[in-house]
Order: structure tokens, then C-alpha cells, then sequence
């Protein structure tokens, strides 16, 4: 991987809010990214190990897109297990700054949430991995499971009408198992999916199929962990 040289350009010309758009991304995957000749959002300010970006620049989506191939957490060869370690140290910085600005983020514009993504409940201080679910994914992934017919939007509406959850989260259980040969990696690799992982805090408004939720933190005891109540 190339050395850049740090930069610290614009930064005397940055005002108060545009301070506010700026996060701090670890350099590594930033530099690699760059390296491949792929559109990258311009370092406002950075250092050794760092580099300030401004959430508003056009080519940070690329930058993420990028990270969230890499951070797929299996399938790596060793060549690229750096730009994988990379790539979730990046995610989860960025998800752990964005999530914390809720006046420009979450609060502004609710978040999109898909069936089987992986999520966090903030203030977790350790949880299994936390997907969200669906009656309309549910219905469809076991249905193609199973090999049988299957009607997403029936279910989706006769949950509606018996008053059942149409949106939810599961929590996987923890198990002790005996050392096998792939436990450590595959141990680290789940917990570099939750660490980059989207951050979801209480009452933060979301979107699920296009449906608005407010977001109710249950706990990380719970197997249930965090709720989606139907926005007002």
C-alpha cells in the first residue's frame, strides 16, 4: 500500500456547520481504496492513522460501497484479509460517528432497514448477532427454502389484521462448544459483522419495506432485543 502524504487542505476554510459534517475514518482502507483508482471523497484534513471526510461529499457512497464488499465476513484469501479487517474498522467508525449526530442523520432522514440485516442496539455492551425480521422476508425466504408457493403480501396482511408484529428483531443464541478446526475465525469473523454493524438508537425513526417505524430498545438480554412501533 502507497503512503500518501497527509493533507490539511480546505480545513482553514471550513465554518461551524461544516465542522458538523465532518467524521474521522481510519486511514488504511481509505488509502487502498484510493490506490485502486476508485472515486474517492476528498480528505479535508488527516494524519498518520486518519482522515476527516465531509458526509456530504459525492463520492463517500463509493467509499462505503467499497467497505461493505470487503467487510462480507468470509471467503477472504489471505491477500485480502487486510483490506477485509480494513474495511470493518472503517464501517464501524463511521456508523458509530453518523449514528451519534441525530440531528443531521436519523432524525432527518430515517434509516432503511432490510429483512436479515444485521444491527446494534445502542449501549449493547455485548449482544449476539441481531438481525431484523420480516412477515413478508420470513415468507419468502422459507418459501424458497422449502421448495412451496408462498404469498408475502397475504401473510404481511393477515399478521396486520390478528394484530401480530409485521417488523421485529431476533437474537442469536450464545452456545459453548468444544474447539474445532475455523472456530477462531469464524468467531472474529461474526464479531467484525456486528461491530460493523448499523447502530440503532431509542426512538430513532427507520424505515422497514417502506413502512415508518420508531425504534424501542428493549435490551440486549432479551431475545427480542430491540422493537419497531409503528411511527404515528
Amino acid at each position: 500500500m502507497k503512503k500518501h502524504n497527509n493533507t490539511t487542505k480546505g480545513a482553514e476554510n471550513t465554518t461551524a456547520a461544516q465542522e458538523d459534517r465532518i467524521i474521522r475514518l481510519p486511514r488504511m482502507f481509505y488509502d487502498d481504496h484510493q490506490e485502486r483508482d476508485l472515486p474517492t471523497p476528498e480528505a479535508i484534513r488527516g494524519n498518520a492513522k486518519s482522515v476527516w471526510v465531509s458526509l456530504d461529499d459525492p463520492n463517500l457512497d463509493e467509499l462505503l460501497d467499497d467497505a461493505e464488499y470487503y467487510a462480507i465476513p468470509y471467503g477472504w484469501s489471505d491477500g485480502a484479509e487486510r483490506y477485509h479487517k480494513a474495511a470493518v474498522r472503517l464501517l464501524a467508525a463511521y456508523n458509530d460517528q453518523v449514528t451519534e449526530d441525530e440531528e443531521n442523520t436519523t432524525a432527518a432522514q430515517p434509516i432503511e432497514l432490510t429483512y436479515g440485516q444485521v444491527v446494534r442496539g445502542e449501549g449493547f455492551t455485548y449482544a449476539q448477532r441481531i438481525t431484523v425480521g420480516t412477515v413478508r422476508g420470513y415468507e419468502a425466504e422459507h418459501g424458497k427454502k422449502y421448495n412451496v408457493q408462498v404469498d408475502p403480501e397475504k401473510a404481511h396482511r393477515l399478521a396486520v389484521e390478528r394484530g401480530h408484529e409485521v417488523a421485529w428483531t431476533n437474537q442469536e443464541c450464545a452456545v459453548l462448544t468444544a474447539d474445532y478446526p475455523g472456530k477462531a475465525e469464524q468467531l472474529a469473523a461474526e464479531r467484525a459483522e456486528i461491530d460493523a454493524s448499523v447502530i440503532l438508537q431509542e426512538g430513532q425513526q427507520v424505515t422497514i419495506e417502506g413502512q415508518p417505524y420508531t425504534v424501542r430498545l428493549v435490551g440486549a438480554r432479551y431475545s427480542n432485543p430491540i422493537k419497531f412501533d409503528l411511527a404515528a
